[in-house]
């Protein structure tokens, strides 16, 4: 396969030149060969460079970089949920920027057009998508649960779940991010009922991809109508619940419980019922889940460059000690070329760096990311 790509003199063309290549997986001047379609996809990428001083060459090769990421970014529209994109649009934005090498195999050029101040080009990329998979591990988050609990009410299906939607309810409440499977189209709800099974571990591995999703919560409830005293009715509600972390398939939590309600009729005592055992599933399961996200804390470092003075330094320290899930470690050690803050984290370090350089008041740029260590620039 032929692309064109145009190179000019100077360390800045080659910089480009080398990223663009260090991108795609290969070194400078590989050949491009037509991929294996079973194991790479096809997808269509656009992108324009701006040309600054009339150099059409240096916006050209912008272009090209920029149409590059367009094809990564609809190559995730494939394996994540179109929804948990959109909420997470900074995140994946600061994801494609840092870590996009490997994930395309070969591109070609199909058009380039270049118009006033700009050049803008369209490309077909051969993107790999078993690298996007491995890569993706990186962005799913540890606090964020897939909750389902279909509930019966005296026989009859319930639109609104008591004791799923008291869940949902307490798990905000204590900054955990949420997804409703009745609200979402998107859920196969057969693929929860076999991850909390543990029947097989690869539909457990669709729902924590396709949403980023590390927790799985499900289960059902029920009620009955127990004895009738004159006007009054008795029902009786049973809830099981299961707490599944899908990557390894651990199960932190089974929740069982029967409680009573009491009402002039079947359902207003079955409602009863449920909110009782629902004050009580969702108060185990997010004990449950706090002490398995502070389990898994690891030490981490923050290095931010560029901090011009120890105020600013003290004030990007209040403000990352001020994050949800951090606990601070040992004391931060200031320099302008390069300041540390070190910190206790259970959470992927992407999500505390994109975080904090999404703070106006901060003006942090992220520069890259790993498993215990995040690097930002201070930006004057």
């Amino acid at each position: 396969m032929h692309t064109e790509y145009r190179r000019t003199g100077g360390a800045y063309f080659l910089f480009l030149a080398a990223l663009t290549c260090f991108a795609l997986g290969m070194a400078p001047g590989a050949a491009r060969g037509a991929p294996d379609p079973g194991k790479a996809q096809k997808q269509l990428g656009k992108g324009c460079g701006t040309i600054l001083g009339g150099d059409a060459e240096r916006a050209a090769d912008e272009a090209v970089i920029a149409a590059r990421r367009s094809a990564i970014e609809k190559a995730f529209g494939v394996l994540v949920d179109a929804e948990t994109i959109v909420k997470n649009s900074a995140l994946f934005d600061s994801f494609v920027k840092n870590k996009t090498g490997g994930f395309v195999k070969s591109f070609e050029i199909l058009s380039k057009k270049q118009t006033a101040g700009r050049v803008c080009v369209e490309i077909e990329a051969w993107v790999l998508p078993r690298k996007l998979k491995e890569r993706l591990n990186d962005l799913v988050s540890n606090i964020s649960v897939i909750v389902q609990i279909p509930e019966t009410n005296c026989g009859r299906r319930s639109r609104r779940a008591i004791v799923e939607n008291m869940i949902i309810k307490k798990l905000v409440r204590s900054n955990y991010k949420v997804l409703d499977a009745r609200r979402s189209s998107a859920i196969n709800r057969r693929d929860i009922s076999i991850a909390l099974e543990g029947r097989d571990k690869r539909a457990a591995a669709r729902l924590r991809l396709k949403f980023l999703s590390n927790i799985i919560i499900g289960g059902e409830a029920a009620t009955e109508i127990s004895q009738r005293r004159g006007r009054i009715v008795s029902a009786r509600a049973e809830v099981e619940a299961r707490v599944v972390v899908a990557e390894t398939g651990q199960v932190l939590e089974i929740f069982s419980a029967e409680s009573k309600g009491f009402r002039r009729n079947c359902r207003g005592a079955g409602r009863n019922a449920l909110r009782k055992a629902g004050k009580q599933a969702s108060d185990d399961i997010v004990k449950a889940l706090d002490e398995y996200i502070h389990r898994s804390e690891r030490e981490v470092e923050i290095h931010i460059r560029g901090i011009p003075n120890d105020t600013i330094f003290r004030k990007i320290g209040f403000l990352v000690k001020s994050e949800r899930w951090v606990t601070m470690g040992n004391e931060p050690q200031y320099s302008r070329d390069n300041s540390v803050y070190f910190v206790k984290y259970p959470e992927k370090t992407i999500y505390l760096a994109t975080s904090l350089a999404r703070k106006p008041e901060l003006r942090l740029k992220l520069e890259e990311f790993g498993w215990t260590r995040a690097v930002l620039r201070y930006v004057q």
